[in-house]
């Protein structure tokens, strides 16, 4: 990886800043997929939709 192409210094973007966008993209990213994992597991079981059935 070119860190030189990736943080021109006249841009003020730092690899900081690029981690931390990636991190908190991530970190969202996997929040979203817990709760639609919770919600698949807990909420949709009384629903009863016979899951296990397939």
């Amino acid at each position: 990886m070119r860190f030189g192409a990736m943080m021109p210094a006249d841009a003020g973007i730092t690899p900081t800043t690029w981690s931390g966008r990636s991190w908190l993209f991530a970190l969202g990213f996997f929040m979203l997929f817990l709760y639609a994992f919770l919600y698949v597991f807990i909420v949709a079981q009384p629903l009863d939709l016979n899951i296990e059935d397939a």
